[in-house]
C-alpha cells in the first residue's frame, strides 16, 4: 500500500500539499526533522482520535507506542542521509484505547523559498487488520494445534534467540526430552482420535507441573521438550523430573476410558552439557533413549558415554551395510546330539559376522539389525543358506534330521516372512520338515491371531517350529495347545545351575514331564559338564546342545565333526528316528 503511494504521489509544492492535507482520506501529515507536526489532514486526526489542536502541540513521534518510539526518528534520519524515501510499519496510540498500525512512507518535502529547514511528507494507510491477521497466523504457526503449547518451530526460534545468541547470561538451566511410553499401542488399538485426546490431556497435565518461566513444547507425535530454568537447589531438576513421572502415572480419563501411559525423560544441563541449542537437544535426546533402554518410566541425565555408544552403534550400522555387500556374514552350526548315545542328530544355525576388526557375535549386531530393519535381509539370507547347506551335506553323505534357524520377532512380523521361508525350501529341494524355525515365547504371544495365521500356513507347507529359551517368557502355556509347536528348547539359564539349585532341577523336571505329555521333543541348551548331562539323562532328556560336545562351528568344521560321529540319517534308527518322527 505504501509502495502505491510512492509511485503515484509526485514531489509536491507546498500549495499542492495543502490541498492533499485538507482532502486526503489517508493518513497524511507534514513534519520537521524532529517529527514535530506542521500540518495534518483531517483524516489523520480522525483516524487517531485526537483533536486537531492537540496534534498542533506534539511531535508525531510522541504518538508512536513507546517501545517503537525511536523507529520513526530513524526513518526520518535515513531520509536525510540518503535522500531516498523510507518505509516502515509502526503502531500509533489511539486517543481512546489501544493502537492502530500504519504502513508509512516518509520522504523529503519541497521547501518553501528561503526556508532551509528540511521538512517531510508522511503518507500512511491503516493496516491494523492486516497486522493482527499476520500476528495471529504467526502465533498459530508457532503453536501445536493439539495441545496449545509451543511447537518445534517456536522452540527452535526461542532456543536460538535465547541460547545461541547468549541471552541467558550464564544462568544454568535444563533441557528435558520427554517421550511417552506405550503411546503407540494406545494409538494403534483405540484409534487416532483417542490418541489425540490423550495427548491433549497429557499436555495439560505436564504444563501443570511447570513454573511460569519454563518453556514447554511438543515436538511431534508423543515427544515433548521442556526448558526449565535454574531452581532453588542443586537437585531441583531431579525433583522436577520425578514430579513429572509421578504425575504421569495417574490414569487419564479419555472418552469414558481409563488410560495409562508413563514417560521417559532425558536431561541435558547448560552449560556443562552444551552451549548451543542443537547440542543440548541432541544430548537430552540421547539421555532419553538411555532411559528407554533402562526400562522406561524414569529420568536419566546425559553422560558423554552415551554419545560414544551412539557413535559406535552408527559406525557398526555403516559397517553392517558394507559387510552384507562384501559377504562378511557367515553361518556357524552347533551340533544337537542324543543325550545317551552322543550321536550327532541335528544342528542349530548361528549367525556370525567376520568384521575386519574381529568376529562379532549375534548379541553385538542382531539388536541393531532389528532396529534398522536389516534383520529382514539377514534373516532371509540365513534361511536360504541353511536350506542350501542341508542339500550340500546330503550330497556328501552328512544327512542331518534338521537344522534349526532362529527367527527374530521383527523378521517374524514381516509380511514377506512366510514367502521367504517357502522360497528357500523350494530352491534347495529339501524336505520342508528338515527346517525348524526357533521362535521365542514373546514372539508367539505378541499378536496371537497373526502368529496363528503364519504358523498355520508354514505348518501346512511342512516346516516345523520350536520354542527357543523355553521357560524364560510368558507363563501362560495355552500357546502350546493353540500353535503347531514340535519342540521346546530348555534355556541354558536353567541348565547352568541345575547342580546347585533344587528349584532349577524341579523346573527342568517339570518341563520334561510337560513335553512328554504333549508329545513334544526337548533339547536342553547350554550343557557344559558331564554332571549336568548326567542329571538331564536321569530325568530322561533325550537331546542335548552345548559346549560339552562342541561350540558352533563353520560349515566345513561341522562337516568334519559330524563325519567322525555316528550321524543319524533322516530315515534313521533307534532314538535318531524318534527325533525326526515326532516332528
Amino acid at each position: 500500500m505504501a509502495s502505491t503511494a510512492e509511485k503515484t504521489l509526485p514531489k509536491l509544492k507546498d500549495d499542492q500539499l495543502a490541498v492533499i492535507v485538507a482532502h486526503s482520506p489517508a493518513f497524511v501529515v507534514h513534519i520537521d526533522s524532529s517529527t514535530r507536526l506542521l500540518a495534518a489532514a483531517a483524516s489523520a486526526a480522525s483516524l487517531l482520535g485526537y483533536p486537531a489542536a492537540y496534534l498542533a502541540q506534539v511531535r508525531l513521534g510522541d504518538l508512536v507506542m513507546p517501545e517503537h518510539a525511536g523507529e520513526l526518528q530513524e526513518l526520518v534520519n535515513r531520509v536525510l542521509s540518503t535522500g531516498e524515501p523510507q518505509k516502515g510499519v509502526l503502531p500509533f496510540l489511539l486517543a481512546e484505547e489501544g493502537c492502530c498500525w500504519l504502513d508509512l512512507l516518509v520522504q523529503l518535502a519541497a521547501n518553501a523559498d528561503g526556508d532551509q529547514e528540511p521538512r517531510f511528507d508522511v503518507f500512511g494507510y491503516d493496516v491494523t487488520l492486516w497486522v493482527k491477521t499476520e500476528r495471529q497466523l504467526r502465533d498459530e504457526s508457532r503453536r501445536d494445534p493439539l495441545t496449545g503449547m509451543s511447537n518445534r518451530a517456536h522452540l527452535r526460534e526461542w532456543m536460538i534467540e535465547s541460547i545461541d545468541n547468549d541471552m541467558v547470561s550464564g544462568k544454568a538451566f535444563a533441557v528435558m526430552m520427554l517421550d511417552l511410553d506405550g503411546f503407540k499401542r494406545i494409538n494403534d488399538s483405540l484409534g487416532h482420535d483417542i490418541g489425540d485426546a490423550l495427548l491433549h490431556a497429557v499436555g495439560k497435565r505436564l504444563k501443570a507441573q511447570l513454573h511460569k518461566d519454563d518453556v514447554f513444547a511438543r515436538l511431534g507425535a508423543d515427544e515433548f521438550v521442556l526448558v526449565a530454568g535454574e531452581l532453588d537447589a542443586a537437585d531441583a531438576w531431579d525433583r522436577l523430573a520425578a514430579r513429572i513421572i509421578a504425575a504421569m502415572q495417574r490414569p487419564f480419563s479419555v472418552a469414558g476410558q481409563q488410560l495409562r501411559v508413563t514417560v521417559s525423560i532425558g536431561i541435558a544441563l547448560y552449560p556443562e552439557d552444551g552451549l548451543k541449542s542443537s547440542q543440548l537437544l541432541k544430548h537430552a535426546d540421547l539421555a532419553m533413549y538411555s532411559a528407554k533402554e533402562r526400562g522406561k518410566n524414569q529420568f536419566v541425565f546425559y553422560s558423554p558415554d552415551f554419545e560414544k555408544v551412539k557413535a559406535e552403534a552408527f559406525s557398526l550400522e555403516q559397517d553392517m551395510l558394507s559387510g552384507i555387500r562384501t559377504g562378511e556374514f557367515e553361518l556357524y552350526y552347533q551340533p544337537i546330539v542324543d543325550a545317551r548315545t552322543r550321536e550327532v542328530l541335528a544342528a542349530e544355525a548361528l549367525m556370525r559376522w567376520n568384521h575386519p576388526h574381529g568376529q562379532r557375535p549375534p548379541t553385538a549386531f542382531i539388536p541393531l539389525a532389528e532396529d534398522n530393519g536389516l534383520i529382514n535381509l539377514l534373516g532371509s539370507w540365513a534361511l536360504r543358506m541353511v536350506c542350501a547347506q542341508l542339500a550340500r551335506w546330503d550330497a556328501r553323505g552328512i544327512s542331518l534330521a534338521y537344522v534349526g534357524v532362529n527367527v527374530s520377532p521383527v523378521q517374524f512380523q514381516n509380511p514377506a516372512f512366510s514367502q521367504s521361508v517357502m522360497s528357500a525350501v523350494r530352491e534347495s529341494g529339501i524336505d520342508p520338515g528338515r527346517l525348524v524355525l526357533e521362535i521365542t515365547e514373546g514372539t508367539l504371544i505378541k499378536n496371537p491371531e497373526q502368529t496363528e495365521a503364519i504358523l498355520s500356513r508354514l505348518h501346512a507347507f511342512g516346516v516345523r517350529f520350536a520354542i527357543d529359551d523355553f521357560g524364560t517368557g510368558y507363563s501362560n502355556l495355552s500357546y502350546l495347545r493353540r500353535f503347531p509347536i514340535s519342540e521346546i528348547k530348555i534355556d541354558r539359564s536353567f541348565v547352568s545351575d541345575i547342580l546347585e539349585s533344587g528349584h532349577d532341577r524341579a523346573i527342568v523336571s517339570a518341563m520334561l514331564s510337560l513335553a512328554r505329555e504333549l508329545d513334544l521333543s526337548v533339547v536342553a541348551e547350554g550343557v557344559e559338564t558331564e554332571e549336568q548331562l548326567a542329571i538331564l539323562v536321569e530325568r530322561d532328556c533325550q537331546y542335548i546342545q552345548g559346549w560339552l560336545f562342541s561350540k558352533a562351528l563353520p560349515p566345513e568344521n561341522f562337516e568334519h565333526f559330524a563325519a567322525n560321529q555316528e550321524v543319524i540319517s533322516p530315515k534313521g534308527r533307534g532314538r535318531g528316528s524318534s527325533l525326526f518322527r515326532i516332528f
